[in-house]
């Protein structure tokens, strides 16, 4: 055979000619060879191929001449021998000998694939739909490397889809590669066989790495060829149809998101093609598998996705037989979402098209279920981010209210999205405000009534108070972002909202005592008049009463939402925020942390002063917020409060407090405590565990006075703070403290008034403020001519108790004016700016930044001269003209 072989080789490579050729088609000497071929079939693989290598040789060195013998060898069957003998080889199994011989007879073909008379042309004359204006079909290089051969290359294509094996389908696909590499016509020639196309049709029934390999396939035509293959993707869409294969489905989107990373047109290629409205088929799919997958009487929040797909994937996959099931359809469904995802970005028309056909809708009901959350809300962000999308950003934020009141998590998720809406886009701040998204706001804050309450009472027993804290922290900073740099939505907030709207349903969140506006001095002088005297005096060093406060703390909480209001009013990031219950060594050094920070929104220190009266140990005792609501809804039948167990990650201390009978408890009107501490000192163990709860809440407010006083330094902040207030607002809250020396709130209450009164104080409000300690009996104008009104309609016993119980609530009969308010008043009316003694400046303040603000002084602008003379009085008249 083998001396055959060198024959025939030798014939061809130096006699053959035209006669030669006429003279083997006569006699069949081609077809003969292929039935003898056939009959040696059972010989070695090795020496199979050698026979075959050897008339491939003679075939192709009779190309240059004529296509006779060419057809001789496609009319005897000699494609067909080659296709059998291929099939034959996979099905003896994996040995090394097999696969060499696999390998080498497709290189053969792949090789014989460029061997032919006639030249051949592509059948495509343009580039057709969706290509490039600059697009045009390859020209065919010739020179061994175009394809002339097509029966050849259907051998290749025709065993790749009867193959079963990895192996020789990896080989045929790697000869195909390299058949589209050595002319990039190639590609064009075959196109109306439709091979890629093909391949996808059962790339599903192939192993992994050979569905990868044909995927590749379709990268190469769109990266290398710059070619939309419309019927590949065609296919693709039709294979994502079917929903059969979830990891045969992720391989084809993970290609899709490919090629839309490679250019953006295939967003619209992916339209015309629908591809987009199968993706939304696919979606909807989903979302209707998890809702019939949900028990009727769970709640969808709570569902979880791994649940719901195997309850689903046998009724509606029934092919999916994948040991990890469920993780390839998390895989594909992560994928669908994205590749969605994608498709939108800045695509209006594609944004259009998946509102119209329910896309939109359909993404929000995803939001209640666990595992396709976030990828959802990734979706609704490019879907806000399009134009006219108010009717998409009031469906999400309709999502805060229509979720669970516990649903605490999702809320989390939801703000969190909003606000990255507004850091990719901050134009959608003005759509924010039109559907009302301040109010959705104000709106999850009501709905957290009571989450922070010591008593863990249902239904929020189960939620995580860290969590809770999340939420309102995201609510404050997804308010400071909309106002950020838009003037529009901070008057509309200041206007419609205004923060008063706030102090309330931060008031309610069970950290803070409802029933307490204002402080009471009466408390702390019946202290000091308790047996509990001599711990009392240990708050006056406003140190931390331990080293350390436990989280589930009713402390931790009020402190946590001071440092919320304080990063508002300073538009300080979460990330650079720091604890308020860190203890500063000195007021010097929080005094300096703060004396170049502009104020923001400076309403916020409103909430503060208004929540600073309610931090008290008291709501650790009686937890009223909650009782109160449960008494509005009608579900107080039967509580039995001295049955309380044991809370769930309240501290040891305050579970202590928890377990004293609230029926032995219950203070009345304007008593902040005293009923607690007579509980209290009948036990040692909860007098000194109400001792140091008492000193954390002092601690806390003295911190946020602090802050308060450290904010003030700079003037600039000075005048915002008395442009919306703050001083009236401390004498109204925090008159008590102010007029009592001895407390520990006193001196930095008092400084940090004085500081505010340089700037600006009303009349008003300095007349109250020398009122306060009620000196000569001072107070009895605070009795409001509306009360005396409706004293009137009242019978005259009824009348004259009520005027004396008002008058009695006013501060003792005091002397003349403190030494206090004396040293006060002299610091209040002394000069701080030096320029004023000196002379005045050509201007004291020019800020010319964007949202900046100030007064321009300039001298040559009056109707006098600055003779000697003169300057004293325009130095006088300085302050009031100048002030900014």
């Amino acid at each position: 055979r083998r001396a055959a072989a060198e024959t025939l080789l030798a014939l061809c490579r130096y006699n053959l000619n035209n006669d030669v050729i006429d003279f083997v088609h006569k006699k069949g000497c081609i077809g003969f060879c292929i039935r003898n071929i056939r009959q040696a079939m059972d010989q070695p693989p090795g020496e199979v191929i050698e026979i075959f290598a050897t008339i491939l040789d003679c075939l192709k060195a009779s190309c240059d001449f004529s296509q006779v013998l060419m057809e001789d060898f496609s009319s005897g069957g000699g494609y067909k021998l080659v296709y059998d003998f291929c099939i034959k080889l996979e099905k003896k199994g994996n040995f090394p000998q097999i696969g060499e011989a696999m390998k080498g007879i497709v290189d053969l073909m792949g090789d014989f694939v460029m061997h032919g008379f006639n030249s051949l042309k592509p059948t495509l004359t343009d580039g057709g739909p969706f290509q490039a204006h600059d697009f045009s079909i390859p020209v065919p290089r010739g020179n061994m490397k175009t394809v002339k051969n097509r029966d050849a290359f259907l051998v290749l294509q025709g065993t790749f889809l009867s193959s079963q094996g990895s192996h020789l389908s990896t080989c045929i696909l790697d000869t195909i590669l390299k058949v589209y590499r050595l002319d990039p016509a190639n590609y064009f020639v075959l196109e109306s066989l439709h091979t890629i196309p093909s391949f996808i049709d059962i790339m599903a029934t192939k192993k992994d790495d050979v569905q990868d390999f044909v995927l590749k396939l379709v990268e190469f035509v769109v990266n290398d060829l710059n070619f939309v293959p419309i019927p590949e993707i065609t296919n693709m869409g039709l294979l994502l149809e079917r929903r059969q294969h979830p990891k045969t489905m992720s391989r084809v989107l993970n290609t899709l998101l490919k090629l839309i990373s490679y250019t953006a047109k295939y967003q619209a290629v992916f339209r015309d093609t629908g591809i987009l409205a199968i993706l939304i088929s696919s979606l909807k799919s989903y979302a209707e598998e998890l809702s019939s997958g949900n028990k009727a009487d769970a709640p969808p929040c709570d569902t979880d996705i791994e649940q719901a797909v195997a309850l689903t994937s046998g009724v509606h996959s029934p092919s999916l037989t994948l040991e990890d099931v469920h993780g390839a359809e998390e895989e594909y469904i992560f994928l669908l979402i994205e590749c969605l995802r994608a498709i939108l970005t800045d695509n209006k028309m594609n944004g259009q098209m998946f509102s119209e056909k329910g896309g939109t809708s359909c993404a929000l009901e995803l939001i209640a279920y666990k595992k396709p959350r976030r990828m959802a809300l990734r979706l609704i962000t490019q879907i806000l981010l399009l134009q006219d999308c108010a009717t998409d950003f009031t469906a999400l934020l309709g999502q805060l209210n229509a979720r669970a009141q516990t649903a605490v998590i999702v809320k989390v998720e939801i703000l969190n999205t909003v606000l990255g809406v507004f850091q990719l886009d901050s134009s959608k701040k003005t759509v924010f405000r039109e559907v009302c998204g301040f109010h959705y706001l104000i709106s999850v804050l009501a709905c957290l009534y009571g989450s922070l309450s010591p008593r863990r009472n249902p239904p929020w027993a189960g939620v995580s108070r860290s969590d809770i804290l999340q939420l309102v922290n995201l609510v404050f900073c997804v308010l400071t972002t909309a106002m950020q740099d838009d003037l529009a939505n901070r008057m509309f907030f200041d206007t419609n909202i205004r923060f008063d709207s706030f102090t309330a349903p931060l008031h309610l969140l069970g950290c803070f005592r409802a029933d307490v506006e204002v402080f009471n001095g009466s408390s702390a002088v019946s202290l000091q008049k308790s047996n509990v005297h001599s711990f009392e005096q240990d708050i006056h060093s406003l140190s931390p009463p331990s080293d350390t406060l436990s989280e589930s703390s009713f402390v931790h909480s009020a402190a946590e939402i001071f440092k919320f209001l304080r990063d508002m009013a300073l538009g300080i990031s979460p990330t650079h925020s720091t604890s308020l219950l860190a203890h500063q060594h000195s007021k010097m050094a929080a005094t300096s942390k703060y004396s170049q920070t502009h104020l923001v929104h400076p309403g916020a220190l409103l909430c503060m002063v208004d929540l600073l009266p309610s931090v008290d140990v008291d709501q650790a005792l009686f937890g009223r917020g909650e009782e109160e609501d449960e008494g509005r809804e009608g579900k107080m039948e039967g509580r039995e409060d001295d049955k309380l167990g044991k809370r769930d990650g309240v501290p040891a201390g305050e579970e202590a407090l928890l377990r004293v009978p609230a029926a032995n408890m219950q203070p009345g009107v304007g008593d902040t405590g005293g009923a607690c501490k007579e509980v209290c000192e009948q036990d040692e163990l909860l007098q000194m565990t109400y001792l140091e709860t008492k000193k954390w809440c002092l601690f806390l407010q003295e911190r946020v006075m602090t802050e308060l006083y450290a904010i003030a330094t700079y003037e600039r902040n000075q005048q915002a703070m008395c442009q919306v207030g703050l001083p009236e607002k401390l004498l109204y809250r925090c008159s008590a403290v102010l007029a009592n020396e001895a407390h520990p709130l006193n001196q930095c209450m008092e400084r940090t008034f004085e500081r505010l009164s340089y700037q600006a104080l009303k009349p008003a409000d300095f007349r109250n403020f020398l009122r306060l300690g009620n000196p000569l009996r001072c107070g009895l104008h605070l009795v409001k001519m509306a009360d005396l009104q409706n004293m009137a309609a009242l019978p005259p016993d009824v009348a004259s108790e009520s005027l004396t119980l008002l008058k009695h609530c006013l501060p003792p009969m005091g002397g003349s004016l403190s030494f206090a308010r004396m040293q006060s008043l002299v610091s209040m009316t002394t000069p701080r700016d030096t320029f004023v003694l000196e002379g005045s400046p050509s201007f004291v303040e020019f800020n010319l930044s964007i949202d900046g603000f100030g007064y321009l002084f300039v001298p040559n602008v009056f109707q006098q001269s600055f003779l000697p003379h003169n300057v004293q009085a325009i130095s006088s008249s300085t302050p009031s003209l100048t002030a900014s």
